[in-house]
Order: C-alpha cells, then structure tokens, then sequence
C-alpha cells in the first residue's frame, strides 16, 4: 500500500473569523473531521438534504455525495455541504461568510 494513498488532506475552515486547519482522510467528510478536531460547524441533517452545514468555498475543489440542500445559485456560488463533502486535492478553504 502507497502510504501516499492515504495522507489526509489539509483543509482550512474560516469559522466566526477564525482560521483553523485540519486534516481530513480520505472518506471522510469535512463535518466528521471538524467536529472531531473540536470545531463547531452547525449541522442538522447529515445527509446533504438541510443545507444548514453550507460553508463557502473560497479556494481548493471538493466534491460532494448530495448537493439537494444547495439552491442552484449556491452550488454555482461554490457553497459546500460539509456533511456529505470531502476534500478533492490540497488548497481546500471554506468560510462560514455568506
């Protein structure tokens, strides 16, 4: 196995003003791997249905399992579920600034 595979990546949350950065391994989704680094994102659903876990997407690219919870102009906007997203490749930075 290539530990390469495996390096989670670095992903930097802009939350109340406040940069924090965190490693998120690979299948994990950027909620699972805030909140257990200790930073609070609002979440509800989970699933990507609510919307109430969208952050902003600044830099970086992610994808995402369900993009229901995302108006049209949010997902073209860059928004990104932090439930159901995950990291696609470093640079990765998400703001909770509407």
């Amino acid at each position: 196995m290539d530990g390469a595979e495996s390096r989670p990546e670095q992903v930097t949350l802009i939350l109340e003003g406040e940069r924090h950065t965190i490693a998120v391994p690979e299948g994990e989704t950027i909620l699972s791997a805030a909140l257990g680094a200790g930073l609070y994102v609002e979440s509800s659903c989970e699933v990507g249905d609510c919307g109430t876990c969208k952050l902003r997407r600044l830099s970086g690219a992610a994808e995402q399992d369900n993009d229901m919870g995302l108006t049209d102009e949010e997902v073209e906007a860059g928004y990104v579920l932090c439930c159901v997203g995950r990291p696609q490749g470093p640079g990765l930075v998400l703001s909770d600034e509407r």
